[in-house]
């Protein structure tokens, strides 16, 4: 169900024991002088919250919130098994403080629900600056598997009323809802004004060329993985300390990565690995006209003359990519890294003209040496990828392949060749022009 303004719902109400309310809290002053507030957006109606994930960050934020200045504050709305709640972390307090509790079961894949969001906490907390974090499961620019989600995408899932947390699916035994990143880009645009530095995408595979681009006008930086993440995701305590609201949104970055890296070799990670990055948006416009100049004289597609039947001439063999296509991941694309997947299509010469605008591009970036991509369906056993430190950029990207249009019938997502027409990188980065 969707909900209308929020304004009139952020009211402030008698909250349990465990909370504690902002008039009693000796912090009333709440809108005066605030620098920074961050929205941690926690859409956990799935099988994060149901093995409790949500509830581990609750911990690490309260934790940081000693390391917050008085002119910083951290709102999370976070929708869960229970009814979305709305919470307010601020220096001194001793507990979360409860600012309300919705009556109904939201759908936190509903974009008018973000937008709601962001509208009410630009007004009842009107800042010098903001940021967003999206907490979640994501696919990066992969549309939805669900029919009655036919035009959402990536981030989030909320299994709603009657579904199952535990397998992240609805009522109907289908996958939950998740929301479409050109929406996540609308509900920001329509939010009344509130516009993000950063958003930080603490979920999968998120930090690739095409999410970049489709919200290259509603924020200045996108932090975010190219991988899959392991499910505890960043450490907010850290991230508080050090990341969150510093006036450089590539410390978030590396606040992740330093946290994950300088850990004991057996750690609550397991060893999973992080490739890891920062985005400057403001540089994506003269990348995707930096990209047309060379990708769309490239001839990397080709008709049959004998049954018409399409094909790509593009040879991605140990290419580093940050997924695996295979049923057991429902035949995800590869997520070839952008600059290794580059440096393969283009000559040395233009390569290197369009490497300099890349450069212009990434404010941060690291990776572990290793990094997990994949299990053995029958053993168990993970499977880890060697990056390759001289090529990554931390940066994926789709690149046609005929294994998409040969497996069309099996991937939930369809013909991965033909989705990625949809995108605004196809339309822009002479893709379209390619792929003819």
């Amino acid at each position: 169900m969707k909900i209308g303004k929020i304004l009139m719902l952020l009211i402030a109400i008698t909250v349990t024991a465990s909370c504690s309310d902002d008039d009693n809290s000796g912090n009333s002053n709440k809108n005066k002088g605030i620098r920074r507030t961050v929205v941690m957006y926690v859409s956990a109606e799935n099988s994060l919250g149901y093995n409790g994930f949500n509830k581990n960050d609750s911990t690490e934020i309260m934790a940081g919130s000693q390391f917050l200045n008085e002119r910083d504050q951290l709102i999370m709305y976070i929708d869960d098994a229970n009814n979305p709640r709305i919470y307010r972390f601020y220096k001194g307090c001793k507990g979360p403080s409860l600012v309300k509790r919705f009556n109904e079961n939201l759908c936190s894949s509903d974009p008018h629900v973000l937008r709601d969001i962001l509208e009410g906490v630009k007004v009842e907390y009107p800042s010098e600056s903001y940021g967003l974090v999206l907490w979640s499961h994501a696919d990066g620019w992969l549309p939805s598997w669900n029919t009655d989600y036919k035009n959402s995408r990536s981030f989030g899932i909320d299994v709603g009323t009657g579904g199952s947390m535990r397998n992240d699916m609805d009522s109907k035994h289908r996958y939950g809802a998740a929301m479409d990143i050109d929406s996540i880009a609308w509900a920001i645009d329509n939010s009344n004004g509130f516009y993000p530095d950063y958003i930080f995408f603490d979920a999968c595979f998120m930090q690739c060329i095409e999410v970049a681009y489709a919200l290259r006008n509603v924020t200045d930086y996108i932090v975010a993985c190219p991988i899959s993440t392991p499910a505890i995701g960043a450490n907010y305590t850290t991230m508080i300390r050090n990341g969150l609201f510093s006036n450089n949104p590539g410390t978030i970055a590396e606040s992740y990565f330093s946290y994950m890296n300088n850990l004991p070799t057996s750690n609550i990670y397991n060893d999973f690995g992080l490739v890891i990055s920062c985005i400057k948006t403001s540089e994506l416009d003269a990348l995707a006209a930096e990209t047309q100049k060379y990708i769309s004289k490239l001839p990397i597609y080709s008709v049959s003359d004998d049954d018409g039947s399409e094909h790509y001439n593009i040879n991605m063999e140990d290419v580093t990519h940050y997924g695996v296509y295979k049923s057991a991941f429902f035949y995800r694309p590869h997520y070839y890294d952008l600059n290794a997947a580059m440096k393969r299509l283009l000559s040395a010469s233009d390569y290197t003209a369009w490497k300099r605008q890349l450069d212009k591009c990434i404010v941060y970036k690291n990776a572990t040496q290793k990094f997990y991509v994949d299990y053995d369906d029958y053993t168990g056993e993970e499977t880890f990828l060697d990056v390759d430190l001289d090529t990554y950029c931390g940066i994926s990207a789709f690149i046609p392949q005929d294994i998409y249009t040969q497996n069309a019938n099996r991937c939930i997502f369809g013909n991965l060749n033909e989705v990625f027409r949809s995108t605004e990188w196809y339309a822009n980065a002479g893709w379209n022009e390619a792929m003819r």
